[in-house]
């Protein structure tokens, strides 16, 4: 592959990180002011699809000087189009730095807390996938090994965060909320009684 593809159509998993990794991977090879065409940056407005956020990520992060909708279909999502586009020029280079930092947003693709069920269309992301990655990301992207080597480290303990959970609590709403925080630990505890009904 040369640096010279002027069209990226990217329709992919839809869930973190999935859209936001396939791009920066695809992006040392784009021309500048190529094209990316991105589908279903609408698509967690949909009922059972509410967390299928990856694509409006890559949309609202990326840096461009033109993106492009065309009217929506107000009889399927009202307001905004389901696809979109945006121009790649030098800032959307230059600005990587924003893409790379929306990887911190939580990961719905971590194979450890994956729920087919939740996302039946989608696929976790896994660990020959991140090998790849990290192969694309040391030849183009070298000041951020670092930093995606951290990134993998905070998601991971995200999910170790949601496996010590009681009921789908996390252990530190009885331990460090309950300790640093009492007010907001009582409001949230009452709170939590008055919808499920418990005294």
């Amino acid at each position: 592959i040369g640096g010279d593809i002027d069209l990226l159509m990217l329709d992919t998993a839809h869930i973190h990180p999935w859209e936001t990794l396939n791009f920066l991977c695809i992006l040392p090879f784009m021309k500048r002011d190529s094209w990316c065409v991105l589908h279903d940056v609408s698509l967690n407005y949909l009922q059972g699809r509410e967390n299928d956020l990856a694509c409006r990520y890559l949309y609202s992060t990326v840096i461009s000087d033109y993106k492009i909708m065309p009217e929506p279909e107000e009889n399927y999502i009202p307001h905004f189009a389901n696809i979109g586009a945006f121009r790649i020029i030098d800032d959307t280079y230059k600005y990587r730095q924003n893409l790379f930092e929306s990887l911190l947003y939580t990961w719905e693709a971590m194979p450890m807390t994956f729920d087919k069920k939740i996302f039946p269309y989608a696929t976790p992301i896994l660990p020959e996938d991140i090998d790849s990655i990290k192969i694309i990301f040391a030849k183009y992207y070298p000041d951020y090994v670092k930093f995606f080597d951290n990134v993998l480290d905070y998601q991971r303990g995200i999910v170790n965060h949601k496996i010590d959970t009681y009921n789908r609590e996390y252990k530190s709403f009885k331990g460090i909320w309950k300790n640093y925080f009492p007010l907001s630990f009582i409001t949230l505890r009452k709170i939590k009684h008055i919808l499920t009904g418990r005294k």
